[in-house]
């Protein structure tokens, strides 16, 4: 499943969480095509692009990779701000912090136009660029202070956009969202086949106020720039059930055994104590079980923060992905869960895997959102927005943008959860 998986070991012994503040992520998508079968006999492909080359771009967002997982479909960064997935078609760029995801864009366009292959002209087929309320709007650098500038400037990069606020004002959970549409009619129906075959959807789950109990398995005690520090040795040896891919010094490519099943890394990882304790974490919490692995390939790429927060990318089948990041500060707790992963093809529904997210972190508010294609059905948005056993729903919009359906519902822990 996986083909190859670096880890940048100086980078990751090294970060310091500790002035963290802002947990709530901004999430970008550009898309130059519908889907990866368009592009199919042509040379395009965002795969072409390096990690030095995305590096570039990442410098100026102003985020570190600290370890990548690269499959037959896609290539996975875990950040020093939360994580980007790059497919033949589209990148996922999601970062927290002050970092200054919007002012990447031109270096994005850049690297797609001319190392990515798809010419000097190419335009994005869509964006969606999304985040929930600041905690500390005042401290993020331009055009993140305001919602207004960030459209201003989104709006002097893309053709076709709209802005959105979803849910109430006045309330900490409200989320704004950017999305583009497509009006060359000729090239939407050139690639109709392709739109309508492939499954699109996406779901999110942004929760705060963690249960503190369930926040306290995202600290450590080891100290920024330790390699070496003792209390994470015995956690390898626990490291079982599960391909958590932490990557031994050698760098050599991650290999199966003579079955043909993935390998665990139980007391072989050689890798940096934030990557063992993040392969410990995944385990011992249940992220690493969101989906059953009876019926999915998981692949865990995890890493713990000193001396708090959690940031892991799981591969599904080599193509899907779910990732999740953790600030378990109790003044400003906060959780974040997304995935692309289809999960009526493991034998689930969207509520059954946002109930086993909540019974990692059992936060006190949460707000989901599910964008699905419109050829999925609508009927599966309204079941999703049901009430959560433990919780009460506060709010639920639904729309409908060009090609996609949205829901969103946000909920509030009923008093007593355990």
């Amino acid at each position: 499943m996986i083909l190859e998986h670096h880890v940048n070991h100086q980078v990751a012994v090294d970060l310091d969480s500790a002035e963290a503040f802002e947990g709530p992520e901004k999430l970008l998508e550009v898309w130059f095509a519908p889907n990866a079968e368009s592009l199919q006999g042509t040379n395009k492909s965002l795969r072409n692009v390096s990690t030095a080359q995305w590096e570039k771009l990442l410098d100026i967002v102003q985020c570190k990779v600290l370890s990548s997982v690269h499959t037959s479909m896609l290539d996975a960064f875990v950040l020093s701000e939360s994580s980007m997935f790059a497919f033949p078609h589209k990148l996922v760029l999601k970062t927290c912090g002050t970092t200054t995801l919007l002012v990447g864009i031109p270096k994005m366009l850049e690297i797609a136009r001319t190392i990515a292959g798809f010419g000097k002209n190419a335009t994005p087929y869509r964006v969606f660029y999304s985040h929930k309320t600041f905690n500390c709007p005042e401290k993020q650098a331009p055009p993140h202070k305001s919602w207004k500038d960030e459209v201003s400037y989104l709006d002097s990069q893309f053709d076709n956009g709209k802005a959105y606020l979803v849910g109430d004002i006045t309330s900490e959970q409200h989320w704004y969202c950017y999305v583009t549409g497509h009006d060359d009619h000729e090239e939407v129906a050139a690639h109709k086949d392709h739109v309508i075959s492939s499954h699109d959807e996406t779901m999110e789950i942004l929760m705060t106020d963690l249960l503190p109990s369930r926040a306290q398995q995202f600290f450590t005690d080891r100290l920024p720039g330790d390699a070496n520090n003792a209390g994470f040795q015995h956690k390898q040896e626990l490291l079982v059930g599960v391909e958590h891919v932490v990557k031994a010094e050698t760098d050599s490519a991650t290999s199966s055994d003579s079955e043909g099943n993935a390998p665990a890394c139980a007391g072989t990882c050689k890798a940096d104590p934030g990557h063992v304790l993040g392969a410990y974490v995944s385990t011992q919490s249940g992220i690493a079980d969101i989906y059953p692995r009876n019926k999915a390939s998981v692949a865990v790429d995890s890493f713990c923060f000193t001396p708090c927060g959690y940031s892991a990318n799981a591969i599904v089948d080599s193509g899907y992905y779910y990732t999740i990041h953790v600030t378990p500060e109790q003044h400003c707790s906060y959780a974040s869960f997304e995935t692309n992963v289809p999960a009526k093809e493991y034998g689930m529904s969207n509520i059954d895997v946002i109930e086993k997210v909540l019974n990692v972190f059992r936060p006190g508010k949460l707000s989901v959102t599910l964008f699905e294609a419109e050829n999925n059905s609508l009927q599966d948005c309204h079941q999703f927005a049901r009430h959560l056993d433990g919780y009460k729903r506060t709010d639920k919009v639904l729309y409908e943008f060009d090609g996609y359906q949205m829901v969103y519902v946000c909920f509030e822990a009923i008093k007593g959860r355990k």
